[in-house]
């Protein structure tokens, strides 16, 4: 996921996704630099004071406002009050602008990365950990949020305000104005310099970052394996391990960011020192007035001081820019799997299943199917069985187009799948596979997922069907209880039935079972059996993949695979009276 990618093209990528208001920005723009341009007006105030105090009667502003010396103080007293509250009433509107645009910007980056996720090939989430996902996700998306709320209107200050004192100051002598400018190349190549040297460390402590989390959802998630083998030592040690790593990183971090700020400084303090200088020679030899050096000197100050700031914002921006980087690398992340233009109609399709000469190998080069062909004619029932590794769970992931082969032709009816809309193909397989997954709500919500619009009715047959009404109806809330994280507080029998309701709400015309007995007791099996011989009877189109074939001995037509080849085709009985593979799994 880490790919090297080109600061234009993050950029690029970043500005097709924020989603926000041409005029928001703006506003929020003219708000920042208005701030910062009644920012600048006391120091001019007082210097335009000490001219009244001191040139009196031959001061500007007598030419305009002809009063007594105390009666001109008190009017810009009053002036100097309406700039204070007008600066802080647009201080406000421009905070609060970033800020509701940094939670926009925060919000739609989110959604439209999560849904880019969701669009990605099963074989992306093979490939990368669940913690890495949920780092960008979360943690690096946030850090976008924490910039445009405070580091580039911070920036945007910095600008303005240099272009504002620039002027002022050359107004008042372009010679100290010159000397001004010394140090700000110097400025911008620590910036530089320093921004390349944190970025490279940035990346790696996100990275870091990224393998803890995944660390620690892994043992959280594995906490039952990990008690029960009482690894809670060698667990921590592996965290303490990954957390010295990540402070190593931040060590470093540290130390290049610390040197940063003392550098800028310097050579600002140099400029405020020679301006001082220069500024008290000039009113030594009568060039500058008194009240046009006062306003230097503070203006000095307030332009090159907020460079101090600079190397916090270059730290927020290289984190910003690493974080995004992470960001842009899923977008570029594409699927494979193309969609299609026909609608599959579950409500008149039959359901022929045909494999013809399909071959498949992961990413990973690990070879499964070699030219396997076979067909499942509509409302049969077909077992797929074979040792651990044979190719069998890869069947159904093709069926779904989770993958495509890398060659041959899968159709349903007739029809090359590939030329359904994925949507449409989905949502006529009903699927359930070893380890069911359920979500952290009710067991109605859980049963209805695939058909949020179900009528209640429909929840109860699909469950009375699949075995799990019984236990149901026990539990003191019923339908309307809640089964925790992972369907934490189910047993696994009572998880899988639950999984296999889900499933049969759908009614879909044909049906996926993967190993779905595969982790059960007996008597979960025998039960699971049943609920499936009554959804056999309803002349779907039944896919049955198991390791125990007590599961496949009422299908229709058994394949026996062995190293990605069908070896074997026949009913459990014509199976039995060869000497193969199927007879020697039954009596093994």
């Amino acid at each position: 996921m880490d790919e090297k990618i080109s600061t234009y093209s993050i950029i690029k990528k970043f500005l097709q996704n924020i989603s926000c208001s041409p005029l928001r920005i703006t506003i929020s723009m003219v708000a920042t630099f208005l701030n910062k341009l009644l920012d600048f007006l006391p120091e001019m105030f007082i210097g335009m004071s000490i001219e009244i105090v001191t040139q009196k009667q031959d001061s500007l502003f007598f030419k305009y406002f002809p009063y007594p010396v105390k009666t001109q103080l008190l009017i810009f007293a009053c002036i100097t009050i309406i700039a204070w509250i007008l600066e802080s009433i647009v201080e406000y509107c421009a905070k609060y602008s970033w800020s509701m645009l940094a939670l926009s910007i925060q919000h739609n980056m989110r959604i439209k990365l999560y849904e880019h996720i969701q669009s990605l090939d099963l074989s992306f989430f093979e490939e990368n950990h669940l913690g890495k996902i949920t780092s960008i996700v979360i943690d690096d998306v946030n850090h976008l949020e924490r910039f445009f709320d405070r580091s580039l209107m911070e920036l945007l200050k910095l600008i303005f305000g240099s272009i504002i004192a620039l002027v002022i100051f050359f107004i008042i002598s372009p010679f100290i104005t010159l000397f001004m400018l010394v140090p700000v190349p110097f400025i911008i190549f620590l910036s530089r310099f320093f921004h390349q040297k944190l970025a490279k460390l940035y990346a790696q402590t996100r990275t870091q970052s990224a393998i803890m989390l995944s660390h620690i959802a892994t043992s959280i998630a594995g906490i039952l394996v990990t008690k029960s083998y009482v690894s809670e030592k060698k667990e921590l040690q592996t965290m303490i391990l990954e957390g010295e790593h990540y402070n190593r990183l931040n060590y470093a971090v540290i130390k290049t960011r610390s040197l940063f700020i003392p550098s800028v400084r310097t050579s600002i303090v140099i400029a405020f020192v020679g301006s001082l200088v220069l500024g008290g020679y000039q009113v030594s030899e009568g060039t500058l007035s008194v009240s046009l050096y006062s306003i230097l000197v503070m203006m000095t100050q307030r332009f090159l001081w907020p460079f101090t700031e600079l190397p916090k914002i270059t730290d927020t921006y290289t984190k910003t820019m690493a974080s995004l980087r992470r960001i842009v690398a899923i977008f570029h992340k594409k699927g494979k799997i193309t969609d299609g233009s026909v609608e599959l109609q579950p409500k008149t399709m039959r359901g022929d299943v045909i494999f013809h000469n399909v071959s498949f190998s992961y990413p990973s080069n690990i070879h499964v199917l070699h030219n396997i062909s076979f067909s499942i004619p509509a409302g049969a029932t077909a077992a797929f069985v074979g040792s651990t590794g044979s190719g069998k769970s890869t069947i159904a992931k093709l069926l779904l187009r989770f993958y495509d082969p890398d060659n041959g032709v899968i159709s349903i009816d007739g029809i090359d799948i590939r030329s359904f809309t994925i949507d449409s193909l989905r949502g006529a397989i009903g699927y359930v596979n070893q380890d069911p997954f359920l979500y952290d709500t009710t067991i109605k919500e859980n049963i209805a997922y695939g058909t949020p619009h179900s009528d209640f009715d429909d929840i109860i047959r699909a469950s009375i069907a699949a075995g799990a009404h019984t236990f149901v109806t026990t539990l003191e809330d019923g339908y309307e209880t809640g089964i925790g994280e992972g369907g934490q507080r189910l047993s696994g029998g009572q998880k899988q039935r639950i999984a296999i309701a889900r499933a049969l709400v759908k009614a879909s015309p044909i049906f996926i079972f993967d190993e779905i007995t595969s982790a059960l007791d007996n008597e979960t099996e025998t039960f699971i059996q049943q609920s499936l011989n009554e959804i056999i009877q309803k002349k779907h189109t039944t896919i049955i993949i198991a390791h125990r074939l007590k599961m496949v001995q009422s299908a229709d037509i058994i394949f026996v695979l062995d190293k990605g080849n069908i070896v074997e085709t026949g009913t459990h009985q014509e199976l039995m009276q060869r000497d193969g593979i199927y007879k020697k799994l039954w009596e093994s």
